[in-house]
């Protein structure tokens, strides 16, 4: 018994060297006794040094990486390791450096360890990728870009756009607060025409912390243009000499061919008539004239822009294009901006095809291009017309600077200057109780003017007239009068956009002018329909509110006031009563989610059906149609999905130019996906967006339409052709 005992006190006392062996070793892990962080961040050209203890037996072994690439043989970096902790250093950082680094840890007991480190720096971004040019006009050009692929470390804030000229030093900054990749440049016209040999600009851009610099050259190209001189009628005696001149620009330099009668003059059989044509100039010039020399003389100038062809007010323009294809093209002339005029005639065979317009007008202008098509492929070639003509009417009339007996008027240019440069404009001003209109100048440069010496508290009203070398164009007479006074201008267009049981939501624009001083709120009233006394809602600086305490089921009548520091404005009220109540909407259900409509169940027992009762998707983007003066017409798709009920209407809504607020134009919904938006005011620029509804409520607004101005279609002036009879 006592052997026994002590085999079994031997194998006891040898179990505590067991168990202090397995203890020995410990997987290899971070030490999270002690502080550190995977998270760094540092400013450009500071060192970062980045700590991770560690803690296992045996010591780990430990590998820092960068993607694929084993930093440890990279001079760039310093890794200190010991058996506690491992170090990395970084000198100096640079955008370069952001990024992930991995470190692996391993002791051989247990699985590998990864820890992903992170480090962002802030810098000044990387350079803005991938800079292109596009839309490219006379004086104008849109510029697109890619944001940079390394932003610094922080989000970018707006970029800075600059240009250089060809023969320039200096970059000059166009705008320092473009807060989107893409940017219109104008004004470049004055540089090409007067100043510049080459019409070449350099665009670079910077982030807002010296990024770097990504250069792209532009040519411009300019469609030609011919100034006459002589008049268009020449009289000659038989024996004389006459000399028919030109002066002629565009980019490139334009090619001139001068025909005679529609045909081109022949200078090895016309000995008589010598050409003679220069940089920026072309002539004619005619020894000896007699009855042979007379008829029909046009100068045609050409370039990669296009053909420009210059006609008269009342004149006739005949585009006449020769071509051939096997089989027999099919030729088709279309307007950019409408249909061809009414006075258009169309002349076509296999070989060639005219267009011929006859008693044009500044309407008439625009570009028309001959598109020609076989089975063999699409050609077309685009021709400009110019109506020399007097110009249209200014853009939209506006103040500023209001004040006791004075303000400053201030307007637009036209629209189509009548194929020449607006030499002055002419201001008139009249009480709005009297038809006589009075100079205020007939010689304004600017488009603005002061207008002082008014009578307080008299409305006025204003019109302006452009003048070009052919006389004074149409004039743009204000519907509305105003007061030259302290107090501002009443609101504009207050709309309620919102009921509910005992509330109303208003929203209005600010007034046309401030008085001189800066509006301080807007009072806001309400009256039930049928009383005389106007309850004070409360005020506020924003240009909407909310009025509580209403009634249920009551007309109310709503009207809003302007406050400066010399007093309060007239009132602007909505256009009618309003009936107070929550909208109500009859629910329909969508049953196009459920995948198994037969269900199967016990008798007694409860099922659940969810259906979802939702409105339709919104309707497509709205395209224009037909523009005029005052009215515009939009055409659009039905809804991608009509959310489980048939699509019962749509709502047309506008918003004109620099303003948020959007405004229902139909009263009934509208049945068909077309509408024609009548009372537009000449001019302006307008939106328009839809919404669908169904028995579930109104959709999404549509992604709103391009901006179009209401206007008469006008097209661009582009190519010259001068006719001479002699």
């Amino acid at each position: 018994m006592v052997y026994s005992y002590c085999t079994i006190f031997n194998i006891i006392a040898l179990f505590p060297l067991f168990v202090f062996h397995f203890c020995s070793t410990e997987e290899a892990d971070l030490d999270l006794d002690v502080s550190m962080t995977t998270q760094y961040t540092a400013r450009a050209g500071r060192d970062v040094e980045v700590f991770i203890p560690l803690k296992g037996r045996p010591a780990p072994n430990v590998t820092w990486r960068r993607g694929d690439r084993n930093m440890a043989g990279d001079n760039r970096y310093t890794i200190t390791s010991t058996e506690r902790a491992t170090t990395l250093l970084i000198p100096k950082v640079t955008r370069d450096d952001c990024g992930k680094y991995m470190l692996e840890i391993e002791n051989g007991v247990g699985e590998p360890k990864i820890i992903t480190v992170s480090l962002k720096v802030l810098d000044s971004p990387s350079t803005c990728q991938k800079l292109m040019i596009k839309n490219v006009t006379r004086g104008k050009l849109t510029l697109s870009w890619e944001a940079p692929l390394i932003d610094g470390g922080s989000p970018v804030t707006n970029y800075i756009v600059e240009k250089k000229g060809s023969t320039m030093k200096a970059y000059q900054v166009i705008t320092a607060e473009c807060l989107n990749t893409t940017f219109k440049v104008s004004g470049l016209e004055e540089d090409i025409a007067f100043f510049f040999h080459e019409s070449k600009y350099d665009f670079y851009f910077t982030g807002p912390f010296d990024c770097a610099n990504s250069s792209f050259i532009c040519c411009i190209s300019v469609a030609p243009e011919i100034e006459w001189a002589k008049d268009q009628v020449l009289t000659l005696r038989a024996g004389e000499n006459v000399k028919l001149s030109c002066s002629i620009t565009g980019r490139p330099l334009p090619q001139i061919v001068w025909y005679k009668d529609g045909k081109e003059i022949d200078k090895r059989t016309m000995i008589d008539i010598e050409i003679t044509t220069g940089i920026g100039t072309s002539s004619v010039f005619i020894r000896d004239v007699d009855r042979n020399h007379r008829g029909v003389y046009t100068v045609e100038a050409r370039n990669s822009s296009g053909q420009t062809h210059i006609v008269k007010n009342g004149g006739i323009v005949t585009l006449h294009v020769a071509f051939r294809g096997k089989p027999a093209p099919l030729a088709t002339w279309s307007r950019a901006d409408g249909e061809l005029p009414v006075m258009a005639d169309v002349n076509t065979t296999d070989s060639f095809s005219t267009l011929t317009i006859e008693g044009c007008t500044r309407y008439e202008a625009g570009k028309y291009t001959l598109s020609l098509e076989n089975n063999s492929g699409r050609k077309s070639i685009t021709f400009t017309v110019k109506v020399l003509d007097t110009p249209g009417p200014p853009g939209a009339i506006t103040f500023k600077d209001v004040t006791r007996g004075a303000l400053t008027v201030m307007w637009d240019a036209p629209t189509n200057d009548g194929g020449s440069r607006i030499h002055h404009y002419i201001v008139d001003k009249r009480e709005a109780s009297r038809l006589a209109w009075q100079e205020v100048s007939t010689k304004c440069t600017r488009q603005m003017i002061r207008a002082a010496g008014l009578d307080i508290g008299v409305p006025y009203l204003f019109r302006v007239i452009a003048v070009n070398q052919y006389g004074q164009g149409e004039p743009h007479e204000m519907t509305e009068p105003i007061i030259a006074t302290e107090e501002p201008a009443p609101p504009r267009r207050l709309d309620v956009v919102d009921t509910t049981n005992s509330t109303a939501c208003l929203v209005w624009l600010k007034p046309e002018h401030d008085g001189g001083s800066r509006i301080r709120g807007y009072i806001v009233e309400f009256r039930a329909k049928g009383t005389d006394r106007w309850v004070v809602s409360g005020e506020t600086k924003s240009l909407k509110t909310l009025v509580e305490g209403l009634i249920e089921n009551t007309e109310y009548d709503f009207r809003v006031k302007a406050k400066n520091d010399a007093g309060i404005s007239e009132p602007q009220g909505t256009f009618g009563s309003v009936v107070i109540k929550e909208p109500r909407i009859e629910p329909t259900a969508d049953l196009s989610s459920i995948t198994n409509q037969l269900i199967t169940c016990k008798a007694s027992s409860t099922f659940t059906i969810d259906i979802p009762i939702i409105p339709p998707s919104p309707p497509t983007r709205p395209d224009v149609v037909s523009v005029s003066a005052n009215a515009i017409s939009i055409k659009w798709d039905v809804p991608y999905a009509d959310g489980g009920s048939k699509v019962t209407g749509y709502w047309i809504e506008k918003k004109e130019r620099n303003t948020i607020l959007w405004v229902r134009e139909n009263k009934l919904p509208c049945l068909e996906c077309h509408y024609k938006v009548s009372n537009l005011i000449e001019g302006l620029e307008y939106q328009f967006r839809v919404y669908a509804m169904n028995l579930a409520g109104l959709s999404k607004a549509s992604e709103a339409s391009r901006p179009v101005v209401a206007l008469n279609p006008v097209g661009e002036e582009n190519v010259h052709v001068l006719t001479t009879n002699i």
